[in-house]
């Protein structure tokens, strides 16, 4: 019952802003979702879903969108009212449910063709997200890039120049429709957090998050090292830059390539990964919602085991 008033609690301040460090400790335990990204996923899609991931104990989903999709080797352009009613769709349920929204923007044509173009193309959805958000609760933020990688981590785009330029600018028209949502980027290479010195982040502002991964994809038999390696590193540049941090993807089995790690190393892994993170108060979210629910039976099905632990870990 006190949890459940807590939680009433904290949303009933999600209409006045919310600092940086407010909203890192609001965050909790997340998941990154497929629900407007993949056709399969929006078909079966109801409000339904949102409640269900609630009711198990996640407290934040990162909504990943793109007004793209990808077929074959040609990108093609969505509707975009369309979309943006789909979009407020489930971010209205979502917050139904009292959990926050990260919004965040796969941007697959700007990352595997890095130009003037694309880039603009991102700067005005961006544009267009802010406007028709502007009066949402302030648990809605906005993610900019998922995962920054693929051609933007060439050698002649080593010194993140348009990566940088695109944050600049991008941060610069979301401040003047709205000054005071929360706005997350992230460092390039895949988020590796041992970029986030090389990227460009405003200075004296109290509405923004770096976000960044580590094993995004699953464990790797380095993860013991470089976990806590990696964290300690955040941690300090958090620290020096006064900008809380959020781990936006872990999977806690290479679930995408092989399946290789049965339940029990699956478990060791997310208990080392969440006791770490716990150890500097860094919040996160796993990687991802069809590993571990059936959209279209509406039903948690798949690596139940795992789920379980990785939620019971985080509360307790």
């Amino acid at each position: 019952m006190m949890k459940k008033l807590l939680i009433i609690l904290i949303f009933s301040n999600s209409l006045f802003s919310l600092t940086n460090i407010e909203y890192q400790k609001q965050l909790g335990i997340g998941i990154n979702v497929n629900w407007i990204l993949f056709p399969k996923e929006t078909k079966n899609y109801t409000s339904q879903v949102p409640k269900d991931f609630k009711n198990i104990g996640f407290n934040t989903i990162r909504l990943r969108f793109d007004f793209y999709k990808k077929k074959r080797n040609k990108f093609i352009k969505r509707d975009k009212s369309k979309y943006i009613k789909i979009i407020k769709k489930v971010i209205n349920d979502c917050l139904n449910n009292h959990l926050n929204v990260v919004l965040s923007d796969a941007a697959i044509n700007f990352k595997i063709n890095p130009n003037k173009k694309t880039e603009q193309i991102l700067l005005d959805n961006w544009k267009l997200i802010s406007k028709e958000f502007k009066n949402y609760p302030y648990s809605v933020s906005y993610d900019l890039i998922i995962e920054p990688g693929k051609n933007l981590s060439k050698r002649k785009l080593k010194n993140n120049w348009i990566l940088n330029d695109f944050y600049k600018r991008a941060y610069k028209n979301i401040r003047k429709i709205d000054s005071k949502r929360i706005i997350m980027w992230a460092p390039n290479k895949l988020s590796n957090p041992f970029n986030l010195s090389k990227t460009w982040y405003p200075k004296n502002d109290k509405y923004i998050i770096a976000e960044w991964h580590m094993y995004a994809a699953g464990p790797k038999e380095d993860y013991k090292k470089m976990i806590p390696k990696k964290t300690k590193f955040a941690y300090e540049w958090s620290i020096r830059n006064h900008i809380p941090t959020w781990v936006g993807a872990w999977m806690p089995g290479n679930y995408n390539h092989g399946n290789t790690y049965n339940k029990y190393e699956q478990i060791e892994f997310s208990k080392f990964m969440i006791n770490t993170l716990k150890e500097y108060n860094i919040p996160f979210a796993i990687n991802a919602d069809q590993k571990f629910y059936n959209i279209k039976s509406k039903k948690f099905e798949y690596r139940l085991n795992v789920l379980n632990v990785i939620i019971d870990k985080w509360y307790n």
